[in-house]
């Protein structure tokens, strides 16, 4: 890989970059499948290719947030798992079981599963989520505590 993990700077890379960069990428034009190869398959001239580019910082950042497959910012997907880890960075979500967006329940069960710490609108929304289910176990005592008091 062209750059690791270690010497990427956490302030380049903790927000994703704004768009535009991806027009000066050295990779614009080329064959995707150079970065999307088979697990296994050597990835040394996708990194050769970002290792030349002008915006392999940028590349990187807007992969941590928004990438979970592929090669970008000369990194592999192992490689951004731990950067992501390491920066307390989300893992961007594709796919998956309806529900599992971030800002709700689901997507923090999600992040726990992951071992990752939630982000800040998953633990908004699990925490909602609990005081409304106190709240419903609550009423549902005060009407059984009512019913067997009635039928006394």
């Amino acid at each position: 890989m062209s750059r690791p993990a270690a010497l990427v700077d956490p302030a380049t890379v903790a927000h994703p970059p704004t768009r535009g960069w991806e027009t000066r990428a050295a990779c614009r034009g080329l064959d995707t499948t150079l970065f999307f190869v088979d697990p296994g398959n050597p990835v040394d001239a996708a990194c050769h290719v970002c290792a030349t580019c002008p915006v392999q910082t940028e590349c990187l950042a807007h992969a941590l947030h928004n990438e979970r497959h592929g090669i970008w910012g000369g990194t592999s997907e192992k490689q951004r798992r731990r950067l992501r880890l390491q920066l307390r960075i989300s893992t961007p979500r594709v796919g998956g079981p309806a529900g599992a967006e971030c800002g709700t329940e689901s997507g923090y069960n999600r992040h726990r599963r992951d071992g990752e710490h939630p982000c800040a609108a998953c633990a908004t929304a699990a925490s909602a989520a609990g005081a409304l289910r106190r709240a419903r176990q609550a009423d549902a005592h005060a009407a059984h505590i009512a019913e067997r008091r009635a039928a006394s």
